[in-house]
């Protein structure tokens, strides 16, 4: 199901979504650089920056797009520039 944020944007909502917290990122890595990445593993809904932690939070449609994202891309450099080891966990 989808629902707006504050912004106007489309939010997927629970029970299907589910939220992985991508750590170890710079303020150089975007909303789209993290769509492009998390994108192949399933529709991305909301993404959320949490400067003063050097983290985000991406959600995803389901938990089987989120395991399969995080088993692909826990540990990986998506910033091409500067190589940036991405931690991915499951929000608590």
């Amino acid at each position: 199901a989808h629902t707006k944020d504050d912004g106007g944007n489309s939010v997927l909502s629970a029970p299907e979504a589910c939220t992985l917290r991508v750590g170890n990122i710079g303020r150089e890595i975007s909303s789209n650089v993290l769509r492009e990445t998390f994108g192949p593993y399933g529709e991305v809904g909301q993404i959320k920056f949490v400067a003063q932690s050097s983290c985000a939070f991406v959600t995803l449609h389901s938990i089987a797009s989120a395991r399969a994202a995080m088993a692909a891309l826990d540990g990986t450099c998506i910033c091409k520039s500067k190589p940036i080891h991405i931690q991915i966990r499951f929000k608590s």
